[in-house]
């Protein structure tokens, strides 16, 4: 274990330089190994403010978070890290180890179990470590949907690309966009996909980022990620199931209440500017959303993402069996034909299954099997698609409570598939 003065003679060489990565990561660790984890966190944090994804503070921090029994805080940490490096052993080891305070409880022993709600919760302003970073997905990996793209080139990359024509016109630049449509048709694919085609990185926050049952604390989480967000402006900020964040009002208890207001607040950028930061949400259920999120000068640019029509469940097709053995003359038309209704999500997962069934017979022959047209429309007879259900629920909002006609895309398309009158 290092000595006092060592530790003292880095600190001083820190303050020196203090963007100096290399020495600020050997003192962190030194003060982890000195069991100073208060000091240890406030250099790994330092750290990933200059470089937000290097691995080893980023453990460092997580760990020293979990040693000083801010587990809510640490468990946010290692979900993020684990969407960065999924298959990080270390990270792996610390997801399964048990936590500060964790204790096995007999049956004896139940009075002693408390309650999320009176542990005690995590220091507010301690800012959680919110990934930025570009997505590496383009529209050339969205199959099809090329009408979609348009208005989405019109709507969010042109004005992004040429602010002074859009100026000149009146038209605003940046702002909030939701995209809205059932399950598995690529809205968080597209969301990343405007993010490379702005050349912007992507700040992605889920429910699992962002809500926490300790009072206060989602609202502050919420507000860290706006706030990292606008520091790495210009930059995406993409809210996924807007719903389950920006739930009705009306409909939600008081802590959800509280949060909707938090991110009303957000949008509207009355303690901090969100110039240069352009919003995106996504949602399967818009008639959730809370209406005061689609004012304007919130989301009051919606976008309905469709299930894929016949040329993009082809170009669907194509991709999921880029750079797999499949028969001469594979027949994609047909197959897409075969697929109506299909979500790109429900075509992966027929795709993934021909594979499996391909491999198992190559170990059965010995010699590599292609797939073949009539294995993926056999196998497409076993999948029930995920529009459908969907669709169900959308009718009776198009027929029946489209005052504002948010939902006529909705009732195009449904009347274009003959799934409503």
């Amino acid at each position: 274990m290092a000595s006092e003065s060592v530790i003292r003679a880095l600190e001083e060489a820190v303050q020196n330089t203090p963007d100096d990565v290399p020495l600020r990561l050997h003192l962190a660790q030194l003060l982890e190994q000195a069991a100073q984890f208060e000091q240890a966190l406030e250099h790994y944090v330092a750290i990933l403010r200059l470089q937000p994804r290097l691995r080893e503070a980023w453990l460092g921090a997580i760990r020293m978070l979990r040693n000083l029994g801010r587990a809510a805080e640490a468990d946010l940490q290692l979900h993020a890290f684990l969407q960065v490096y999924p298959d990080d052993l270390e990270a792996e080891i610390l997801r399964d180890a048990p936590r500060a305070g964790d204790s096995e409880l007999s049956g004896d022993d139940e009075e002693a179990e408390e309650t999320p709600y009176e542990t005690e919760p995590p220091e507010p302003g301690s800012a959680p470590f919110f990934p930025v970073r570009p997505t590496g997905v383009s529209f050339a990996d969205v199959g099809g949907m090329e009408d979609l793209k348009e208005q989405i080139r019109l709507m969010i990359i042109y004005p992004l690309q040429r602010p002074e024509l859009y100026q000149a016109y009146g038209k605003r630049v940046g702002g909030g966009v939701l995209l809205y449509g059932p399950p598995g048709c690529g809205k968080t694919l597209l969301a990343r996909a405007i993010a490379t085609e702005c050349e912007m990185p992507m700040l992605y926050i889920g429910i699992h980022e962002i809500l926490s049952p300790w009072i206060g604390v989602s609202e502050q989480l919420l507000h860290e990620a706006f706030e990292t967000a606008r520091s790495y402006a210009p930059c995406i900020l993409f809210i996924d199931e807007l719903d389950a964040l920006g739930v009705k009002r009306t409909d939600a208890a008081h802590y959800s209440r509280v949060l909707v207001n938090q991110l009303l607040e957000e949008l509207d950028g009355f303690h901090s500017s969100n110039e240069r930061l352009l919003i995106l949400a996504a949602t399967n259920a818009p008639w959730h959303v809370d209406p005061a999120l689609l004012r304007p000068r919130r989301f009051d640019r919606v976008l309905f993402v469709p299930p894929p029509d016949l040329e993009a469940r082809r170009e669907i097709l194509k991709i999921h069996l880029r750079g797999r053995p499949v028969e001469p003359n594979f027949d994609y038309r047909k197959v897409a034909q075969a697929l109506r209704y299909f979500t790109g999500a429900d075509i992966e997962a027929l795709c993934e299954r021909a594979a499996e069934e391909a491999i198992a017979n190559a170990l059965r022959t010995g010699r590599k099997e292609p797939i073949r047209a009539e294995q993926l429309l056999r196998l497409a007879r076993t999948i029930s698609p995920l529009t459908l259900d969907w669709a169900r629920t959308a009718r009776n909002y198009a027929t029946y409570a489209n005052e504002t006609g948010l939902y006529d895309p909705v009732a195009e398309w449904l009347k274009k598939e003959r799934l409503m009158p």
